[in-house]
């Protein structure tokens, strides 16, 4: 099954991006953890949710590939 990612995203807590794999799509958030660089180590949170869209019936009864996750 293909994969693909879109061009990150700027978001105002760090960075987004678009991940499709098949008919799913996820948005994969980073973001940076702490009060500016002088934080060792840099502590980054990733999260990835996924995303049924407007699409009713996929959000009530379609479930995500678990192996895209």
């Amino acid at each position: 099954m293909e994969s693909e990612l879109s061009e990150p995203i700027q978001e105002d807590y760090g960075w987004g991006l678009w991940a499709s794999r098949g008919k799913d799509r996820f948005w994969v958030a980073l973001s940076y953890v702490g009060d500016g660089p002088q934080e060792a180590p840099a502590q980054w949170v990733v999260s990835v949710t996924y995303d049924p869209g407007l699409n009713l019936a996929k959000r009530l009864f379609h479930k995500p590939d678990q192996q895209a996750l």
